[in-house]
């Protein structure tokens, strides 16, 4: 059913959604590499559609030190329908209805720590660069000292300006940068993007 919604987003905006199909476990598991997360910390994700991150992130809690603590979560989403999924497959977690420019006051709105982790599934190949470079230079911001923010770029995407100037811009903005892929086992492939604060 979630695949289903995600084909017919697509369908009726190639532009914004990028993907025919959700995002697979193993795309999902190189965004989470190396980020353990402790109670107390905040994750805040960027577009999270159907929730192929979203399930990692509250895996990747599952099976650590996190145990009896709860999550620190908010999910920022655009689409009422990818919304309306994700709040039915993760009932406990926060999903704003929104823009992802907004996330500064929505970081206060909900009463969140600064967050350990951002992650993010827009398109930013395919969103206006001033645009891009804003919530790039606010997630930096926002970050606590030695956060992460995860984005990733499609295979195809490599050596377009768009996916160029995005990992110049990251390489830019954060304190570390580095590439992770391609991940092969993910439709289309793609490098996850690590920028770290």
């Amino acid at each position: 059913m979630h695949t289903m919604y995600f084909l017919s987003r697509f369908l009726r905006n190639p532009v914004k959604v990028a993907s025919v199909v959700p995002s697979s476990k193993h795309l999902a598991n190189a965004m989470l590499k190396d980020v353990n997360l402790q109670p107390g910390d905040s994750v805040l994700e960027y577009g999270p559609g159907t929730g192929s991150f979203t399930q990692q992130i509250v895996n990747s809690v599952r099976h650590s030190a996190f145990r009896g603590g709860r999550l620190r979560y908010l999910g920022i989403e655009r689409d009422p329908g990818f919304r309306e999924v994700v709040m039915g497959r993760f009932p406990d977690l926060d999903f704003h209805l929104g823009d992802v420019l907004d996330q500064r006051r929505l970081i206060e709105e909900y009463r969140l720590p600064r967050p350990r982790l951002i992650i993010s599934g827009l398109p930013f190949v395919s969103i206006p660069q001033d645009i891009t470079l804003d919530i790039l230079h606010t997630a930096r911001d926002l970050l606590v000292p030695g956060g992460f923010f995860r984005a990733f770029s499609y295979l195809h995407a490599w050596p377009t300006p768009g996916a160029f100037r995005l990992r110049k811009w990251m390489d830019e903005i954060f304190d570390s940068f580095e590439l992770n892929g391609p991940i092969a086992l993910n439709v289309p492939p793609a490098f996850v993007l690590s920028g770290r604060a």
